[in-house]
């Protein structure tokens, strides 16, 4: 496991639906913040969040933005 790799699984990931005004103003604020570093973010819609995190369903993700921790709940 690379470095890069490893430092995402310590951070908790953020999912959201990159296409909701409310969602991504969120996500806008915490990088305003200088707090985005500290998860790692997910458009609902991106094939990477469907790769990395399966068990949060597309339905689910475009009712709610969702926080996964780092061991998975």
């Amino acid at each position: 496991m690379g470095e890069r790799t490893a430092r995402r699984r310590r951070r908790a990931t953020i999912i959201y639906d990159g296409k909701c005004p409310v969602c991504a103003g969120t996500v806008q604020w915490l990088r305003d913040k200088g707090l985005a570093g500290t998860f790692e973010l997910l458009e609902c819609q991106s094939e990477q969040r469907r790769l990395m995190h399966p068990e949060v369903n597309r339905a689910d993700c475009m009712k709610a933005m969702h926080l996964v921790l780092p061991d998975g709940t």
